[in-house]
């Protein structure tokens, strides 16, 4: 069965239109995709920067019991001599 040239270039015309709708689905769903991505990224940040804080209030808590500890077997050790 042919088709004359109007049913061929309305058969064209759909076919158009079904691709640009295809590709306008796609690009909002690489913006959404894109978006949680940004999300993901933005989390992962706050928990980097919350597990550095923490490491440096313990290493800072450390220090400060080690160098506490270390001048009071100082000062013990001096009283003792």
């Amino acid at each position: 069965m042919s088709m004359n040239r109007g049913e061929r270039l309305k058969a064209i015309e759909q076919r158009i239109a079904k691709l640009k709708f295809d590709a306008d689905t796609k690009a909002a769903a690489a913006l959404s995709a894109a978006s949680e991505a940004q999300d993901v990224r933005d989390s992962l940040d706050a928990l980097r920067v919350q597990g550095e804080n923490r490491r440096t209030e313990l290493t800072g808590s450390a220090a400060i019991r080690c160098g506490e500890t270390g001048r009071a077997n100082g000062a013990s050790s001096i009283k003792n001599r």
